[in-house]
């Protein structure tokens, strides 16, 4: 860390056990006969030149002269390691790898990072690593880590690792550390070293704050530079770290989000989730990974509000986690919960009858599309507006299935009136013979109608046509005028809500004939009354067959001259 952050810094140390921040870890070597110090920084020290360090720690007069048996008490931070790479475990969207400043390269799982080098996530991008101890580290979006120092002292079997983070955040899984071990993560601000514990580090863009959140194992935290005692801070609390603070402000973690609600299967993409909001909650960071220790995680964001749209996601288990956010950004408890998608073998898609279509009732022709490779399909149906049954839940009452192979078709006795919803699903047949079934599709929805009789019109013909006729209330009716007794030409129609018409004749000089049918309010269609001819006084007419009129517009011979 240099001076200016030195003079910035303040400094959190988790660890299993409560010991102030001051304190160093240390490592116990029993000197031998032989030893000396000289020989024994050679050995044991990463730089030789540092041994007077070990001798004012343990009041060392004579270096040449050791005494067989004494307890000499080392700082680990100065012991000698072999570097050991990290691995990465999975990775997603823009990784980069560099060193120092200079621009990085793509990074791919399977690689191994060394000691020194530096981490870029992109946005909407993530990287999870294994430690040569194995720790994890998983690297969230917008993040810049370098690895400082990745060893293993092989004197002692302990380790050394320490990450700099420069923005962004850092969730780590830390393995129980060997006495004497250093695990930590820095920022402009502040240390996290820990000894075996779950836990995440956040520092903002100007590195004017730390956050640190604990999920599992102890916290002392102490402001560097300031005059605040050390404080504890255990699983479900975080710190606060700032620049211009005199301590560290320590809080309970804003409780876990109710996540009980939400389904545990998934079978339509994209998936809207949405969780009761957490009191005091600003934001909420949402992940969807395919395992319980979040390395390989398929989403993560962060929503201002308790709902996010998960996309596309691989069949299989995957483990959501909800972390509600305060307003200074520390990250809350966690909310997790299992979640299986299964969306394959696709559904069919219903063609006919068409949405909510009214059909007579009796036979009704079903029809869907076909899916590549389906065995069979199966399906469900039920008259009313009842729920259907959850996936692998017992049948409902009223809701019958049928499972058959062959073409997406099939015919539903629908002798009794109402409303009738179907669906269906795929079923593929695996490699071993076994079944493998899709989800449902949306339902479809037909009206089974009674149709309804053809109207026997009364008819009065003059000037006007007056038609009358028995009609129930809310049928509407269809009235056809045509010269053609076949319906075939010249056809004038009118639709009427009543059960009469009144309708000008148009000419007397030919034939006319008139039919009806009855539509019911679901739309459904009578045949229509047998063709019935109009019959009236004749008139005189031209050679074109139009009526000749009087110069007072009386038509002649119709009536009176």
């Amino acid at each position: 860390m240099t001076g200016r952050r030195q003079a910035l810094a303040a400094a959190l140390v988790l660890g299993c056990l409560w010991h102030p921040v001051a304190a160093e870890d240390m490592v116990t070597h029993e000197v031998q006969p032989g030893d000396t110090l000289i020989g024994l920084s050679d050995r044991l020290l990463e730089s030789p030149s540092q041994w007077p360090v070990v001798a004012r720690l343990n009041a060392v007069v004579q270096p040449r002269r050791l005494q067989p048996g004494k307890r000499l008490r080392i700082p680990v931070s100065l012991l000698k390691g072999q570097a050991r790479p990290a691995t990465v475990l999975y990775v997603r969207g823009q990784v980069l790898r560099g060193l120092g400043q200079a621009p990085g390269r793509p990074v791919g799982i399977g690689d191994q990072l060394d000691e020194g080098e530096v981490l870029s996530v992109g946005p909407d991008s993530y990287a999870s690593l294994r430690l040569h101890d194995g720790s994890q580290v998983h690297v969230q979006a917008g993040t810049r880590v370098a690895l400082d120092r990745l060893r293993q002292v092989t004197e002692s079997g302990r380790s050394s690792t320490s990450l700099e983070l420069q923005r962004g955040r850092v969730d780590t899984q830390v393995t129980p550390q060997r006495g004497g071990s250093r695990f930590d993560v820095r920022t402009p601000l502040a240390v996290a070293g820990v000894r075996g514990t779950r836990f995440g580090v956040t520092v903002d863009a100007e590195g004017a704050l730390t956050l640190s959140d604990v999920v599992q194992g102890q916290v002392a935290v102490q402001a560097l530079g300031g005059r605040t005692a050390a404080a504890p801070v255990s699983a479900g609390q975080g710190a606060v770290v700032r620049r211009a603070m005199g301590g560290a402000a320590v809080r309970p973690l804003l409780p876990a989000a109710e996540v009980s609600a939400l389904p545990a299967l998934v079978q339509r993409l994209p998936w809207t989730l949405a969780w009761p909001s957490v009191a005091g909650a600003r934001a909420y960071r949402v992940q969807i990974a395919e395992d319980e220790t979040l390395t390989r995680v398929l989403l993560s964001r962060e929503v201002a509000q308790p709902s996010v749209v998960a996309p596309e996601l691989p069949e299989g288990e995957h483990v959501l986690n909800i972390r509600a956010i305060d307003p200074d950004g520390l990250v809350g408890r966690e909310a997790t919960r299992r979640v299986r998608v299964k969306t394959q073998p696709v559904p069919p898609l219903a063609q006919s009858p068409g949405p909510d279509e009214a059909v007579p009732t009796g036979a009704v022709a079903l029809a869907c599309t076909e899916v590549p490779e389906a065995a069979a399909y199966r399906w469900e149906w039920q008259r009313g507006d009842g729920a259907w049954p959850e996936p692998g839940a017992p049948a409902r009452p009223g809701v019958q299935e049928r499972t058959a192979a062959g073409p997406c078709a099939w015919t539903l006795d629908a002798t009794e009136p109402g409303r009738y919803r179907w669906r269906v699903a795929t079923q593929w047949r695996r490699a071993d013979g076994s079944i493998d079934e899709g989800p449902f599709g949306d339902e479809a929805r037909f009206v089974a109608v009674v149709r309804p009789e053809a109207p026997e019109p009364l008819i009065e013909v003059g000037e006007q046509v007056r038609v009358h006729w028995q009609g129930a209330p809310g049928t509407r009716f269809d009235i056809e005028l045509s010269p053609d007794p076949t319906f075939a030409r010249d056809v004038q129609k009118r639709s009427v809500g009543s059960p009469e018409v009144q309708w000008p004749m148009p000419s007397w000089c030919r034939p006319y004939y008139l039919r009806l049918r009855a539509v019911s309010p679901e739309g459904m269609a009578s045949a229509f009354s047998p063709p019935r001819l109009l019959h009236g006084e004749a008139g005189v007419c031209s050679g074109d067959g139009q009526p000749v009129s009087t110069g007072h517009g009386l038509r002649l011979g119709h009536g009176r001259p």
